[in-house]
């Protein structure tokens, strides 16, 4: 997780977003011009390279904290969620654009349904039906033969198998019941 208070490597930034590389230093290093790097990226001027935060893998990373039984006041919770608010959107895989945007909308499901929230309201003080939402934003991008497939290729997601099933996975997340447990846990 990109959160210094708890993460002290220098890859680190502190976002509160979670990250992921394959390898020490992996190819989701934030460099100082675009172009460095497979998915190089302006940053701006005097701050420390640093893998970046991106949507699919904050919520991924959400759900785990969420699953290993840590609650709204623990700072790695607070952190990441601030980040999913901060960062809102059906529209891409924030961090990555369209890239992985079918796997982005099952992590989402699966991470606020964990998280028992009906509606999230996002760091400008909107609320948000998140389930109608992203059922609206994957119905949107139904295909006429009834599957779905994604233009930016990586992950697979070019193949309408991938892109299919994953937006079935998350349409299901939908379905299930998501009721806060208290009125002080509706929102970490």
């Amino acid at each position: 997780q990109n959160l210094k208070a708890v993460n002290t490597s220098t890859w680190s930034g502190d976002d509160g977003g979670f990250v992921y590389t394959p390898a020490n230093g992996g190819e989701s290093m934030g460099s100082q011009h675009a172009g460095e790097g497979r998915y190089g990226e302006l940053i701006p001027a005097g701050q420390p390279r640093s893998l970046r935060s991106y949507g699919s893998m904050t919520y991924a990373g959400f759900k785990s904290l969420i699953y290993a039984g840590l609650n709204e006041n623990d700072p790695r919770v607070r952190a990441a969620y601030d980040w999913i608010r901060s960062h809102w959107t059906f529209q891409e895989n924030p961090g990555l654009g369209q890239q992985g945007l079918y796997y982005y909308w099952l992590a989402m499901s699966r991470a606020l349904r964990a998280a028992q929230q009906p509606i999230i309201t996002d760091a400008e003080g909107n609320p948000h039906d998140w389930r109608r939402e992203l059922a609206d934003a994957i119905l949107r991008r139904q295909r006429t033969d009834g599957s779905w497939m994604n233009p930016e290729d990586r992950w697979l997601e070019g193949e309408q198998e991938m892109a299919t099933l994953y937006a079935i996975l998350a349409l299901e997340e939908l379905l299930k019941p998501v009721t806060p447990t208290s009125a002080e846990t509706a929102e970490p």
